[in-house]
């Protein structure tokens, strides 16, 4: 039907603005603490961190789950492997 269509529809863009929150979030963190994989739990817990996801008016509608791995020893430019992201919607 088309209400099951709709709905459909609807919970993949939540979903693909969830990853993309979560992708975003690793972005910006990497870009502003560089050396820091733990996104600020330090020590070496690296994940898997969740996030909460909510709507304008604060209501969580899903969650997304960071792991940075940090780059192998002598990597070029000590820059982190691409974040591993789980979406939970």
């Amino acid at each position: 039907t088309s209400i099951r269509l709709s709905r459909h529809v609807l919970s993949r863009e939540q979903s693909l603005d969830i990853a993309e929150a979560g992708i975003e979030h690793a972005r910006w963190y990497l870009a502003h603490f560089q050396s820091d994989y733990t996104l600020g739990f330090g020590g070496t817990d690296y994940g898997p961190h969740v996030y909460s996801f909510d709507d304008k008016d604060g209501n969580e509608i899903g969650t997304y789950t960071l792991t940075l791995t940090p780059p192998a020893s002598g990597s070029a430019r000590g820059r982190a492997s691409a974040p591993t992201i789980s979406i939970s919607p």
